[in-house]
C-alpha cells in the first residue's frame, strides 16, 4: 500500500482524484494545548465526466 493510498485510507477519502505526495505530505502545528495536522494533497483536474452520474457538465468552483 502506498503512502497516498494509506492517508486516503485513514481519511476515509474515497474519491481516486485525489493524491499526497510522497515527500511533505503533512505539517505539525502547535496551537496552545492543540496539536494540528495539515495534509498537503492534489486534485486531478484532467477527468471528463462525474465518476458518479457520468455528466459531462463539470462546474468548477473555485477555479
Amino acid at each position: 500500500m502506498s503512502l497516498s493510498d494509506f492517508i486516503k485510507n485513514i481519511l476515509n477519502i474515497q474519491d481516486d482524484n485525489i493524491s499526497f505526495p510522497e515527500e511533505d505530505f503533512c505539517q505539525i502545528i502547535q496551537k496552545g494545548n492543540y496539536v494540528i495536522k495539515v495534509f498537503k494533497g492534489f486534485l486531478k483536474s484532467n477527468y471528463c465526466s462525474c465518476p458518479h452520474c457520468n455528466s459531462k457538465n463539470i462546474v468548477k468552483n473555485g477555479s
